[in-house]
Order: structure tokens, then C-alpha cells, then sequence
């Protein structure tokens, strides 16, 4: 902060920016910062639109011409925001507003994520290096050139590698993300990109030819993220080796051997059409609380005949008219999760602790509430052992009101994340693609 503060004086002082064009430089810097990174997101929840099965997909099979339809997106913003304040603003005020901003990002990264403030302060540390050196030497030679030159290749060093890390790291549906960081890495370029501008004012004969000319970039780069995004939608298309994805869960209630199939998608896969309704929907949150409110397609399954997790109570006893019960959850198979939900109608959960360590307890329903929505407290075990009983962390559901007889419910899941009381489970079957 210290260096940009150092920068914004000398540019104020030399006659490059007056303080009002500064304060205008850095508010409007945040223009592309901010609209980049939205742009991304509304830029594929029109893919999504068109191609719903990506909705499924952490990234498409081929996902370089989405990342670089983003990009080309991003820069088209940059050059956009740059051509239309270059002249009303002046460059000087622009690249300093724009490296204000990423050393405040650095001073937020130092106190959120210290290991990451590197990403925006070293780039902003060597743009405002560069641009008090180009300041302070001859305007005439080759060295403010080169010092914004070398300044910008910092930043292109540490950042362009984040963004190339970050599609594959955070997928598609997150790439507002990579947007972000581009233009951060276009705002530490900016002295560069200004060296291709004529200079700011009015411009006569081959100036204004060329003035014209860079005007079409903008244009040109909006139209490559249209153009590259098209190009993805045609390469990537759903095969036998690229299959769509679907979402399917099986849900067994082993009180009443009843078994479902369940599905959350809106708009029905052929695979999955024919194991659930595409009219019927329910919600199960009665019977599998983790599954929460929302609506579901449901049909009917056949009885798998699964062993149920298990809850066995270690220790029951009451102190001072509260109620403590110690209890083991066994899966008793292989299971990706297992959650554990407390009927509202029998206890008031008050603290609970796994491993010795305190879970938090939210405000539990009153016994009127739990009449129309029968769970109150409740966890997941992630990865939990499928056999040795000894092994699975004991659960204290510590101090408890008793209304009755204490009843637990636990859920276990085999692939995705479901529900189970602990005569009721689900599973799920996510296939890759249509049968």
C-alpha cells in the first residue's frame, strides 16, 4: 500500500493526475473487477440453459473453449472499460486506481488467507515500482518502457499460472473466479496496453486511423468469448465415451421393507425417466431428514435387503433432571457417510459432543413445532468405519430433556449424501450416463 501510496503522490505531483482523477481512477477501477466475474457466471448459466446436463458436472469433458470463451470475456471487458475512461480519465489514473486495488486485496488475502496475499501484493508492489522509475527518468528513452514493461511481467508470472490453476480446481460453474483474477492481471498490464493507445486528446490523420482501429478490439474479443463458447458447445457433446450425467438414489425404509427411487432432476434423464415419476414428487424429510424440504420424483423400487445402520446406546444416565445419552453409530457396511437425526417429539437436545469435542446445537423445536416437522438436532459422520464398532466415534447427545423415550434416527450413504434413521437408509446410484 505503502509503494501505490508513493506512486499516486509522485503522479499527482508531476502533472499526470490531479487528486480528482485519482479518487475517480480507483472507484471505476472496481468496475471490472466486479463485472468480469459476473459476466463469467451469467455467461455459463446461459450454457446450462442450453446444455442442462452440465448443471451435473464439476467441468465439461472439454472444457478449454468454455475456460478460454471466459478469458476472451474477461479481456473484452478490460479493454472496453480502458477505451472508454482512457481519454475522460487519463491512463496515469486508471493503472494507479487499478493497482490500489490489488494491493487492498493483498492487504485482505494477509488477514483472511496470509498464505495468498502474495497473489495481488507482489504485483502491485512491482507495478508500483515500475511506475515510480518510468515517473522518474527520462520520458524520452528506452527506460519507463522497460519498467513498465518488466513491472507487468510480474504480474503475468504470478497470475496467469492462478488462472490456469483455478478452471480445473473450481470447475465451470465457479469460473466468475478465474474471471476475477484475469482482470486483475489486465489492470497490472495496463501501462502496457497503453503503450499501443495514441496519446490522449484529439488525434489527426494515420493517430485516428489507428485510434479506429484499436477501437475494434473491445468488439473483437467480446465476439471471440460468443465465437469460443459456440465452438465448445460443438465439440463437447454428450457420447458413449462422454456420457450425460443423471441423478439417481435409492431409499429404503426398513421398518416398512418399502424402497424408493428418488431423483432431484428437473428435467428427467431417458435413464432415469424410467425409474422415477416424471409427475409424482414427495418430500421425504419426515422419514430422511437429511434430505431436507425439497420436492422430489419418487417410484417405487424393489426391497434391496440392506442391513440398516445401527445405534447402540453406551451409557444412559440423568443428573440434576438431565437426561445423557452416550451412543455408537455402526453402519455395519460400507458407507460414504452416516448422519444421525433426534426425533424433536422425544428429546430436546441441550449440548452434544463428538470425540469429546462440542458440536453446536442450534434452537431445537418446541414439542408443537415437532409435530409438523419431527427433527431437531442432527450430524454426519464422513468416511465412517463399515464393521468395527469399537472404532466409529462415540456421540454424547449431552444433556437432554426427556419427553419421553429418547429416539434417534440415522441415515447412511453409499456414494452420495443421504439420510437414514436407523431402520431406514438410502443410497444412491449416480451413474455416469444413460443405459
Amino acid at each position: 500500500m505503502a509503494a501505490v501510496a508513493a506512486l499516486a503522490w509522485l503522479t499527482r505531483r508531476s502533472g499526470r493526475a490531479g487528486a480528482g482523477r485519482l479518487a475517480a481512477g480507483f472507484a471505476l477501477a472496481l468496475v471490472p473487477i466486479l463485472a468480469a466475474p459476473v459476466a463469467a457466471q451469467l455467461l455459463w448459466l446461459a450454457i446450462t440453459m442450453i446444455r442442462p446436463g452440465y448443471a451435473e458436472l464439476l467441468d465439461p469433458y472439454r472444457p478449454i473453449w468454455y475456460r478460454l470463451a471466459v478469458l476472451a470475456l474477461a479481456a473484452a471487458i478490460v479493454v472496453t472499460w480502458y477505451a472508454l475512461l482512457r481519454r475522460r480519465i487519463g491512463p496515469a489514473a486508471l493503472a494507479v486506481g487499478g493497482l490500489a486495488w490489488l494491493a487492498l486485496l493483498g492487504v485482505l488475502l494477509a488477514v483472511a488467507v496470509p498464505g495468498g496475499a502474495y497473489l495481488t501484493t507482489l504485483p502491485a508492489l512491482a507495478g508500483a515500482f515500475g511506475g515510480l522509475v518510468a515517473l522518474r527518468t527520462r520520458q524520452t528513452g528506452p527506460w519507463p518502457v522497460v519498467a513498465v514493461t518488466a513491472a507487468a511481467a510480474v504480474g503475468v508470472v504470478i497470475l496467469l499460472p492462478t488462472v490456469v490453476l483455478l478452471f480445473p480446481a473450481l470447475g465451470m460453474a465457479m469460473g466468475g473466479v478465474a474471471a476475477l483474477v484475469a482482470v486483475l492481471l489486465g489492470l497490472t498490464a495496463l501501462p502496457v496496453v497503453d503503450l499501443l493507445h495514441p496519446q490522449a486528446g484529439g488525434q489527426r490523420g494515420l493517430l485516428t486511423l489507428r485510434a479506429r482501429r484499436l477501437a475494434v478490439v473491445p468488439a473483437g474479443a467480446a465476439a471471440a468469448a460468443v465465437v469460443l463458447a459456440g465452438v465448445g458447445l460443438a465439440v463437447d457433446r454428450f457420447d458413449a465415451a462422454h456420457p450425460a450425467p443423471t441423478h439417481l438414489m435409492y431409499a429404503l425404509d426398513t421398518d416398512t421393507g418399502e424402497a424408493q427411487w428418488v431423483s432431484h432432476e428437473e428435467e428427467l434423464q431417458p435413464w432415469t425417466a424410467e425409474h422415477v415419476s416424471p409427475v409424482e414428487r414427495a418430500s421425504l424429510r419426515w422419514w430422511f431428514p437429511a434430505l431436507g424440504d425439497k420436492s422430489l420424483r419418487v417410484g417405487t423400487a424393489q426391497n434391496a435387503n440392506l442391513p440398516a445402520p445401527a445405534v447402540q446406546l453406551v451409557s444412559d444416565s440423568t443428573v440434576g433432571g438431565e437426561r445423557t445419552l452416550r451412543v455408537r453409530v455402526v453402519p455395519q457396511r460400507t458407507v460414504r457417510l452416516v448422519s444421525l437425526h433426534v426425533d424433536a417429539e422425544t428429546a430436546e437436545v441441550k449440548r452434544a459432543e463428538v470425540a469429546g469435542r462440542a458440536v453446536p446445537v442450534q434452537r431445537q423445536p418446541t414439542i408443537e413445532e415437532a409435530s409438523l416437522d419431527r427433527w431437531g438436532f442432527g450430524l454426519v459422520f464422513h468416511a465412517p468405519p463399515p464393521e468395527e464398532a469399537d472404532a466409529v466415534t462415540p456421540v454424547r447427545l449431552g444433556q437432554a430433556h426427556p419427553r419421553g423415550m429418547a429416539r434417534p434416527g440415522c441415515v447412511s450413504r453409499a456414494y452420495l449424501t443421504v439420510p437414514l434413521r436407523p431402520a431406514r437408509q438410502m443410497f444412491s446410484v449416480h451413474p455416469a450416463g444413460q443405459r
